[in-house]
C-alpha cells in the first residue's frame, strides 16, 4: 500500500490489511503455526524486519544520555486539539522505540503521531508515507504550528519519499521516536531544518496560532 501511486486511497484500509497479512502470510517475520498446534517460535521483530522509520540525524552528546525535558515555561498551544496532541506527544518522552509500535509503552515515529492525534480526537493514517498525505501542506517552516507533522528522509527514505516524521510542538522543539537506541526524544528545529522535505497540518486550529518565527 505504501508503495502504491495512490497511498491516500488505501490508507483507510491499512489496519485491516496488516491484520490479514499477520493472519495469512508465512515468512521469516511471520512463521506459520506449528502443525502440532504448539506455540510458534518467538520472533524479534526489530531484528527480522528492516526499520524504515528511524532517524539518521546526528545527536549531540547530551541528547544521547537523556530524552530531554520541556522548559518549565513551555507555552502550550491555545487551541484544544493542538494542545491535546502536543501534550500527549510530550508525555511519551523517554519511552522505547519499537518498529510498528503504536503505544502505550513503545512507539515508532509514525505510531507516535497516530497516537498523539488520536488523543486529540483526530484520526490520521498509519505509516509515514500515508501520513505524508494527511491534512494539508504547510508552505514552509516559518508557518509551522504546534501539532504539525515534519518529515525528513530518515535512515531509509528519500526527499521524495520521506520515512521519518516528528511533531513540531512549539518553542522551536520537536518530539519524535528517534530509533531503538534513543527512543522518544526532544530535538531542536534547528537540527532538522535543512532536512525537512514536507510539513503537514492535520487540522486547522479553532484558536489561531501565531506562525513560527524565522524561515527555512
Amino acid at each position: 500500500m505504501q508503495r502504491s501511486g495512490f497511498p491516500d486511497r488505501y490508507a483507510p484500509r491499512e489496519a485491516q490489511a496488516e491484520s490479514i497479512v499477520a493472519t495469512l502470510r508465512a515468512g521469516p517475520d511471520n512463521p506459520a503455526p506449528p502443525s502440532d498446534g504448539g506455540t510458534p517460535p518467538s520472533i524479534d521483530a526489530a531484528a527480522s524486519c528492516p526499520d524504515n522509520g528511524k532517524s539518521d540525524l546526528p545527536l549531540e552528546p547530551g541528547q544521547q544520555q537523556q530524552p530531554g525535558r520541556l522548559p518549565e515555561d513551555f507555552p502550550w498551544p491555545a487551541d484544544p486539539q493542538q494542545k491535546a496532541a502536543v501534550q500527549f506527544a510530550a508525555a511519551q518522552l523517554g519511552k522505547r522505540y519499537v518498529w510498528g509500535g503504536k503505544g502505550p509503552d513503545d512507539y515508532d515515529c509514525s505510531g507516535l503521531m497516530l497516537a498523539a492525534w488520536a488523543a486529540a480526537g483526530v484520526g490520521i493514517p498509519a505509516g509515514t508515507v500515508a501520513q505524508g498525505q494527511a491534512g494539508h501542506a504547510v508552505a514552509g517552516l516559518s508557518q509551522a504550528q504546534p501539532g504539525d507533522l515534519l518529515f525528513i528522509p530518515g535512515a531509509f527514505g528519500s526527499a521524495t519519499t520521506p520515512r521519518h516524521v516528528g511533531m513540531y510542538i512549539g518553542a522551536d522543539l520537536i518530539v519524535d521516536a528517534y530509533d531503538e537506541h534513543h527512543g522518544v526524544i526532544l530535538e531542536r528545529v534547528a537540527d532538522w531544518s535543512t532536512r525537512i522535505v514536507k510539513i503537514r497540518r492535520v487540522v486547522e486550529p479553532a484558536v489561531p496560532a501565531p506562525p513560527r518565527g524565522g524561515g527555512r
